[in-house]
């Protein structure tokens, strides 16, 4: 598959999809019947898309022109304008996390015992990398009716009135996003160091 991965990337996918659409209306015999995508297809195929949909695509996000931490920057900024006690305890939880981290191989173990992990963590980037895709998550699915920013920000602040320390604050906030579990799984999201997972690859 490390072969392959070069074609991994949004334009091959664009092309791949054009094909099976045209492909699609030549089999039914509607060469006429309107096909509406989203955005980046209209720019890229406007002979194929009639109609365009922006849900969730950075378009506009060009190297140089959008700064490189756009997409924390709006993380960020849902956590605060919701509580900024809550974004200042994730801010702080990290160092707190190295720290712990520092003491090997017994900080390891602290730590997936207070995150539950369902593995023993191999280092603290697994468990951060975990805790970002949980965050961002959040954020990023932040629809209005369930409010996940506001659920996981309720449980972190609630555990700090309760003289809780950063990690079991953050841990709350894990919780009421992914709900009670006997562990939890830090790859469940993608492994950061496994480049065959596409899309950690195209996210990267």
């Amino acid at each position: 598959m490390l072969s392959v991965l070069g074609h991994l990337n949004s334009a091959q996918a664009l092309a791949d999809h054009a094909e099976v659409l045209l492909h699609i209306k030549k089999m039914f015999a509607s060469q006429t019947s309107p096909i509406r995508r989203l955005i980046r297809w209209k720019l890229k195929y406007p002979h194929i898309a009639l109609g365009a949909l922006a849900s969730s695509a950075p378009i506009l996000y060009f190297d140089n022109i959008t700064p490189q931490d756009g997409y924390y920057s709006i993380v960020s900024k849902s956590f605060k304008e919701t509580s900024q006690t809550c974004y200042e305890t994730i801010r702080r939880s990290w160092a707190e996390i190295d720290r712990i981290a520092k003491n090997k191989p017994e900080g390891f173990m602290i730590l997936s015992k207070r995150f539950k992990t369902c593995e023993k963590l191999n280092g603290s980037h697994e468990l951060k990398n975990h805790l970002d895709k949980v965050f961002t998550y959040a954020a990023q699915y932040n629809s209005p009716h369930k409010k996940p920013v506001r659920g996981v920000c309720a449980a972190i602040d609630e555990a700090a009135r309760k003289n809780s320390d950063v990690i079991e604050q953050v841990v709350a906030g894990v919780v009421a996003l992914m709900g009670e579990r006997d562990c939890y799984d830090v790859f469940e999201f993608g492994d950061p160091d496994n480049t065959i997972d596409p899309f950690t690859w195209k996210a990267c």
